[in-house]
């Protein structure tokens, strides 16, 4: 009595079954399958293999997952990076005056004071000939400081003493919020040399906002908007559901 026995095709692609072959989509029967014994084998149900699969190979699957994930970790990195990094805001010494004379600036940046005269200039300025005659005539500008007008412990906060252009730049960092006024000491101030020049300035420290969610649109470790973190997190959440199920073995 025949045996029958049902398989699908991806059972039988590439493999024997006794001395059935399957060939191109078809079964190959040889002449001699009465010789396989008894019972002999009947095989039926075969699905046409020449039909591409709609399945994604398991293989192929996980090296898409792999690679989507391995996007999603960079985007990650690059997405959580501190928006702001400390900064340096550069401010002249330049024909008596600091320029700009008020810079705005935040908790932990830099200002660095440059000395630009110069001998060129046709402005009057510390480095023009007329101000740095030789002696015995006492016509002479020693140069420029940027100092502080808040003092600490006796001091001020900041003083870079008065130089020419050897003495500069001068940087100071900022780490506490507030306004901080400052002069040049020969040029400014009560003390100044003479009644004609101004050289005084002032740096706004701001400070952090508070940043509380409904109130503030950013984050206070990384600085990106609330609403992009939300929707990168729900992105995320979806593409790894998809990872997970890509990768779990059939």
């Amino acid at each position: 009595m025949a045996q029958a026995i049902g398989l699908d095709a991806d059972t039988l692609k590439g493999s024997h079954v006794g001395t059935h072959r399957l060939v191109k989509g078809t079964a190959e029967v040889s002449s001699n399958i009465h010789q396989m014994g008894s019972p002999p084998l009947v095989i039926y149900g075969i699905r046409n293999l020449s039909r591409p699969s709609r399945r994604i190979p398991f293989v192929t699957q996980r090296v898409k997952a792999r690679l989507v994930l391995a996007a999603l970790l960079a985007i990650a990195g690059s997405t959580l990076t501190p928006a702001t990094a400390a900064t340096t805001t550069v401010v002249a010494m330049k024909e008596f005056a600091f320029a700009p004379a008020h810079v705005t600036i935040a908790v932990g940046d830099t200002v660095e004071w440059q000395y630009q005269e110069s001998a060129d200039d046709p402005a009057p300025n510390c480095e023009s000939p007329y101000f740095q005659l030789p002696d015995p005539v006492p016509v002479r500008c020693p140069g420029h400081s940027t100092t502080s007008s808040d003092a600490e412990g006796g001091h001020p906060l900041w003083d870079s003493g008065v130089h020419r252009a050897d003495g500069f730049p001068f940087r100071f960092t900022f780490t506490k919020a507030g306004t901080y006024h400052y002069i040049c000491t020969v040029h400014g101030g009560a003390a100044k040399n003479n009644p004609l020049t101004n050289m005084e300035g002032d740096v706004v420290v701001e400070a952090a906002p508070a940043h509380v969610l409904g109130e503030h649109k950013a984050l206070p470790s990384t600085g990106i908007d609330v609403a992009v973190l939300l929707a990168f997190a729900l992105v995320l959440g979806a593409a790894g559901s998809w990872v997970r199920r890509a990768l779990r073995p059939d």
